[in-house]
């Protein structure tokens, strides 16, 4: 995903999540996998977020369930935060939750100038009925002062473990 200065960004068909069975439900859930690709950090990331400098720049990101079937496309955004309605999304203050990672500025003397907390990093589980498909909604704010004064390009990369059992 990409962090662009100052902007939110939805990436709202990240992944579908479909259950192609006629007659169990399953109860998924969504979690963050730690130390993927060598990483040290929990949860693992790979991340080229250049900010050095210790002037209040952020990135907040969100990865979102939709509550209801997706067969058709959740057409609304997520949007956490004051920022609107998470009316067909599962709610991060719901049991089922959503997942959020924060990066933050460090000092200067930091690896990148940034560090990354997860705020959560595990959703569910929620259930995803026979015969229907849940919808999955990235959602990244870059701060105002978050740029690439290293010269990179604000990305990240995580990777995402599924799991499902029947109801």
């Amino acid at each position: 995903f990409s962090c662009f200065t100052g902007d939110r960004t939805y990436y709202t068909d990240v992944i579908q999540l479909q259950n192609t069975t006629a007659t169990e439900s399953w109860d998924v859930t969504l979690t963050i996998e730690d130390g993927v690709q060598g990483a040290t950090t929990t949860p693992a990331t790979t991340t080229t977020f250049a900010d050095t400098a210790a002037d209040g720049s952020d990135a907040d990101i969100w990865l979102f369930t939709s509550v209801a079937d997706s067969t058709t496309p959740v057409t609304s955004n997520p949007n956490p935060g004051n920022y609107g309605s998470l009316a067909d999304w599962q709610d991060a203050a719901a049991p089922d939750g959503a997942i959020q990672l924060e990066v933050t500025d460090t000092t200067p003397a930091a690896a990148g100038g940034v560090s990354l907390t997860a705020v959560s990093t595990t959703t569910g589980p929620f259930t995803v009925p026979a015969g229907e498909q849940r919808q999955l909604a990235l959602v990244v704010d870059c701060g105002a002062n978050m740029n690439d004064e290293a010269g990179t390009a604000n990305t990240g990369t995580f990777n995402l473990t599924v799991a499902a059992t029947p109801t």
